[in-house]
């Protein structure tokens, strides 16, 4: 037994080991942020060789360990394994509901003291660029959207969404499916007053052309500046000028039948999610089993809004609900919810910590209208708050500079 105590202590502090599981956590971070359908499948690849590599050798040390332990394996096991019983369909369920495994490299993030946000950050603002580039290309008339090679094939790809006409809420967009990531990075720059930063994570965020973002945007920068504002005065100066901001927006005749355009632009979605939470509703009463133990990731249901077989749908945490039942579903709102009530509880006096979980869930309310809420892109901006919240090098990084 102390011989394989020692052979785990040496391989765990081997240099080049670590050299190689840092370069394997950056490439699947790389791949998550640039590539979130995984069109070459190098996230699975990292994923995997990252659990092989580090499975055998990363003890649990503590509660949270154990915690991400049952969220990133036992919870995703149990309902991939059901899934499959149900459905009969096996590739489909595991690509499906392997998500959260990922967290399970907060164990390996935390035993190799990976600087984890540096790299993050940095790759969301190039995706900020990226899509403030092809916005700034498309209006300027320099390169349309449907015209640009990089927008045709990430659309091809399924990698992002565009769209440009009366169609579009704001007449474009250019939507890659890891974008609203860019809420924490909003957060973070607020916090840390990057202001040329926020301006274009702002502009990316609005590029996108949804209103939801949009909307969750502009609350997180008003939400986060009063976070950050030491002086009183300014914070009721801030709320003060906000109210008086509404009320001339609301009695702005031109203002009001812009926003009231935009609504009208999207009364078709509205109208769909309505039709599929009815029809949900309605699956659920004709067979109550569907509620305690789910459908399976892999199952579709009729949908009144679309009167379609659907199996994905925007309301995310309805059809999460109805994958994997409730028990389930209420281990998975306990690893989403756990960094929000880590924070809360403790009453933490980082600005920079509190903001970002601001950030977070606001991403978290995307999920209620978007098809955001359970994939890779959601779990690893779980990752990420565990890793701010709960690894002491980060911790203690923090408190040295407070």
């Amino acid at each position: 037994m102390n011989r394989i105590k020692e052979i785990i202590k040496c391989y765990n502090e081997n240099a080049i080991v670590r050299r190689v599981n840092v370069v394997l956590v950056y490439i699947f971070l790389f791949n998550v942020i640039f590539f979130p359908n995984d069109t070459f499948n190098i996230k699975i690849i990292s994923l995997f060789l990252l659990l092989v590599l580090n499975f055998w050798s990363t003890p649990l040390k503590n509660k949270i360990d154990y915690l991400v332990f049952f969220f990133g394996l036992i919870v995703p096991t149990f309902t991939i394994v059901l899934s499959i019983i149900i459905t009969k369909s096996f590739i489909n369920n595991i690509k499906l509901g392997y998500p959260a495994v990922i967290l399970l490299l907060y164990l390996v993030v935390k035993k190799f003291n990976i600087n984890f946000e540096k790299v993050f950050f940095i790759m969301l603002e190039i995706l900020a660029y990226i899509e403030v580039i092809v916005f700034i290309l498309h209006i300027s008339g320099v390169l349309c959207m449907g015209t640009n090679p990089m927008v045709l094939w990430y659309s091809k790809t399924n990698n992002a969404l565009y769209g440009e006409g009366k169609y579009a809420t704001f007449g474009s967009l250019f939507y890659i499916k890891s974008a609203c990531l860019l809420f924490i990075y909003e957060a973070y720059c607020i916090e840390k007053r990057k202001y040329f930063s926020l301006v274009i994570t702002c502009i990316a965020l609005f590029a996108t052309g949804t209103r939801a973002n949009v909307f969750l945007m502009l609350a997180l920068l008003y939400i986060c500046c009063i976070i950050v504002q030491k002086n009183n005065k300014i914070r009721v100066c801030i709320i003060l000028s906000s109210l008086v901001a509404i009320i001339v927006g609301l009695f702005g005749a031109g203002l009001y039948r812009y926003i009231l355009a935009i609504f009208e632009k999207k009364s078709f979605d509205d109208a769909v999610r309505s039709g599929h939470l009815n029809s949900l509703i309605k699956y659920w009463k004709s067979d109550i089993v569907r509620f305690i133990i789910g459908s399976g990731y892999e199952s579709e249901f009729y949908s009144i809004g679309v009167n379609a077989m659907v199996r994905d749908i925007e309301l995310s945490y309805f059809n999460l609900l109805r994958q994997v039942g409730i028990i389930p579903f209420m281990a998975m709102m306990g690893m989403y919810a756990l960094p929000i009530v880590y924070v809360a509880k403790n009453k933490i006096k980082s600005k920079k910590i509190v903001c970002i979980t601001m950030g977070y869930i606001m991403y978290l309310i995307l999920g209620a209208v978007d098809p955001f809420l359970y994939n890779s892109t959601a779990v690893t901006l779980v990752l990420y708050m565990y890793y701010i919240c709960f690894d002491t090098h980060y911790i203690e990084n923090l408190e040295n500079k407070l």
